[in-house]
Formats: C-alpha cells, structure tokens, sequence
C-alpha cells in the first residue's frame, strides 16, 4: 500500500498510497478538501504534528522588513532606505539631484520646487547702494566702489583689488615714520643728538661753558671751533693791574705788567720784556755817574 503525507497547518498527514503533501502553513481550504476526500474514499491516513519535527534548516520565505537608514521607513516603503534624508516625509531639496521625498520627482521637477526663482534679483545687503554682485564685501558698508581708501585697516575699500599701501591712493604713506620731535627744535632722530633739549640741534649756538654739545658737531664746549679763546683755567689777576698768569711778569705788584714803564733804578723788569733798569733800552741814555758842573 502506497502511503501519503499531508500537513495541514500544524498536523501532517499520512495517505495510502506513498503521496506526501507537506506545509505547516498550507491553505487549510484546498486541505480541507483532500481529507474529505480521503475520508470518502476509505484510504488509510495518519495524522502527526509538523511544529516540533526537524525538518532541516528553517527557510524564512516572507523576513520582516528593516529599516536599514533608522529615518522611520522600512525597505519596502523607503526609496533609498541607505540615507536618512531620504524618505516619504523628508522636504525636497530643490539643487541636489536626488529624489529627496520619494515621489519620483527630483529638484525642479517636484512641484514642491515650483515657486524657486532661479534667477533672483540681486540684493544690497550692507545697504551702502552697491549690489552684491558690485560690491567687493556686500557685509561691509565700508566696503564698495564709491568708498575712499582706508590705508591702515587692511581692508579693500574702494574695490580696485588693492589694500592699504598697496594702494596707489595711500603712495604717500610712510610705513615706518621716524621718531616725533619731542623738543619742538625741527630735528628728529639723528639730526637731533638730545632730543628733549630744544637748546641742542644742528642750528643751536655752541655753549662754551655748559658740557653739552649744543651744535651737535660731535664737539663740545671748548673743543668747539666756535669756542677757541676760551681759558679754560685763568688765573687770577691778583694786583688787578689787568694781566693774569704769564702774560703778568710778577703777578701782585700793579706797578710790574707789559703796559708799565721801565723804573731804572728799582732792580725790577718793570715792563716785562725781561730786561731790568739798565739793561732796558729804555735806560740807555741815563747817566748814572755824571761829571760836576763848572759852576
């Protein structure tokens, strides 16, 4: 006798015969039919349970459906479920050539996409007068062509591409400017050897007495041309009769200076020309022992 098996839902069915119908998940309608049959027939049949049997491997024939990117949508209903940003209620992005809201219209095409203005009007940001596509830097007013060249902020100010002292307006600009003339004496740096002294510049008068070189000729009080007849340690005119030092013979008798007459008999140089009484030329014609008178 040939034997049959037949498994409705979780029972399997034995036939005469050998036929096996198998499925733990069958379509209990069209088994239903077959039992019936069996039954009217007389065939031999036996019933046994199909959920505990090891059937081999389990085949999963219908998987859950995943959601591969976690943006709510399975595989099924998302069109790219490998990006977020893309699915039933994401907004279309309107430039980035993909299909944004799975509607099967990209950018433009979306009539989410219809009220773009692809060409807009231009706009002046900074409200200086100028347009964006005018205006070097449309976020600064300070910024445009009508605007005068700051040459000290490091910015394009006028927009010709050229900064600060760069700049052909700013050609007169001193970058490293010299030191200010603090005295006030029109001379600054190295012109000016004591700068803080109005009385020391290039024009000043040499001080012969006050340790400064006043000219700044590198020279100073009496080792300044300007100064030559300076004494720098006169001695004093002690008899007062206006000679000091070598200039007086003897310094203290008023009666002894180049200006004084020869005294012939005094034992003195009284003029000072080295020469005493006699010897003095100015003595030649004194007779010092002359002859009686013939009275």
């Amino acid at each position: 006798m040939k034997i049959f098996k037949l498994i409705v839902s979780s029972i399997s069915v034995v036939i005469a015969g050998g036929l096996i119908l198998a499925g733990c998940s069958g379509n209990i309608s069209i088994l239903a039919i077959v039992l019936g049959y069996l039954l009217a027939t007389g065939a031999a049949f036996t019933l046994s349970g199909c959920g505990d049997e090891d059937t081999g491997p389990e085949m999963v024939t219908n998987p859950v459906p995943q959601d591969l990117d976690d943006d709510g949508f399975n595989e099924y209903d998302d069109c790219d479920d490998s990006d977020a940003n893309i699915n039933p209620d994401a907004a279309e992005i309107c430039d980035d050539a993909k299909d944004n809201d799975c509607d099967n219209q990209i950018d433009t095409a979306d009539l989410d996409c219809e009220e773009i203005v692809t060409n807009p009007a231009p706009e002046d940001y900074d409200e200086d007068g100028f347009y964006d596509y005018e205006d070097c830097d449309d976020r600064n007013a300070d910024a445009n062509p009508d605007e005068v060249e700051d040459c000290s902020d490091g910015i394009d100010n006028d927009c010709d591409d050229l900064i600060d002292e760069a700049d052909p307006d700013c050609e007169e600009i001193v970058i490293n400017p010299g030191p200010e003339d603090i005295d006030g004496d029109g001379y600054v740096g190295d012109e000016d050897c004591l700068e803080g002294n109005a009385d020391v510049n290039p024009d000043a008068v040499e001080d012969c007495f006050d340790g400064i070189d006043n000219d700044c000729d590198t020279f100073t009080d009496e080792a300044d041309d300007e100064c030559p007849e300076i004494v720098v340690n006169p001695a004093p005119d002690i008899d007062g009769d206006g000679y000091v030092g070598d200039e007086d013979c003897l310094e203290g008798n008023p009666d002894v200076n180049p200006d004084a007459l020869e005294d012939c008999f005094d034992g003195l140089d009284n003029n000072c020309n080295q020469l005493v009484d006699m010897e003095d030329p100015e003595c030649a014609d004194i007779i010092t022992n002359p002859a009686p008178d013939d009275f």
